[in-house]
């Protein structure tokens, strides 16, 4: 079930810093353990044996759109509003914070500055906390309601991506064949994969940083409903990591991806 007034505290907090403060209640309230680290990523990463959870709290709003957050409405259908909402990434901090409400057992990461020099706010967390002994990661940040951004990226190898396909197949989740599609942007996922298997799934956001932009309550949840089975099946999801690196690709984004031997 969507928890509503969840939603409701997240998309009507505006400001950044109240955000992640609301962020901390939220964990504290439940009684989830956390770290704040010196560039404001929220984090737990204390189960060797489960996944990383990983969504970001920064959102490209105007002062404005801040502003008008509180008139934000969570219908029985959507997350409706007059501005840009936040959808992204507010719809993947909301599956990530249900779960752990729930009592769900995994590792997160909730970043600071992803929608800007998100490279350096993540590169330098990866630094510090060493990922590689934990089996994948998943990130909550695509729009839309079916996708799975993983070897069109080279998130991760393709027995990987099969396990979490055959997961989500009869919920409609695909992966995505190559870049054609608007999703393949910039994300935490780029730097994740570096060390571990990863996995951008949408998360039932649209048009995103527009005025026009909208979430569906069936698609969040249907996304959390994915994200539940995955955690579920761990130990039945492949490790494999791509072949060795031969080459980099660099796109017209301005991010790149590593090319692997099968």
């Amino acid at each position: 079930m969507i928890d509503r007034k969840l939603l409701e505290r997240l998309f009507q907090t505006g400001g950044a810093e109240d955000f992640r403060q609301l962020v901390q209640k939220e964990l504290a309230e439940h009684k989830i353990l956390y770290q704040v680290d010196e560039r404001q990523n929220i984090f737990s990463l204390v189960y060797p044996d489960r996944p990383i959870l990983c969504a970001h709290m920064d959102t490209v709003q105007t002062e404005q759109d801040r502003a008008n957050a509180s008139t934000i409405q969570v219908t029985h259908k959507a997350v409706e509003g007059l501005s840009v909402l936040g959808a992204d990434d507010k719809c993947g901090v909301y599956i990530i914070l249900h779960l752990l409400q729930q009592g769900k057992k995994f590792n997160f990461i909730f970043t600071a500055s992803e929608e800007i020099r998100f490279q350096d706010s993540i590169t330098q967390f990866l630094e510090e906390n060493d990922i590689r002994k934990f089996p994948f990661a998943l990130v909550l940040d695509s729009p839309y309601n079916r996708d799975i951004q993983c070897s069109c990226r080279n998130f991760g190898s393709k027995e990987f991506e099969n396990d979490i396909f055959r997961i989500g197949k009869d919920l409609g989740f695909h992966p995505l064949l190559e870049r054609e599609d608007e999703a393949n942007t910039a994300s935490d996922a780029d730097m994740i994969q570096k060390y571990i298997n990863c996995a951008n799934i949408s998360v039932g956001y649209y048009y995103y940083h527009k005025a026009k932009e909208y979430a569906l309550l069936a698609d969040i949840q249907r996304s959390e409903q994915f994200v539940e089975r995955i955690l579920y099946q761990t130990s039945r999801i492949s490790r494999k990591r791509p072949g060795k690196k031969i080459s980099e690709v660099c796109f017209d984004d301005g991010t790149s991806a590593s090319i692997f031997e099968e």
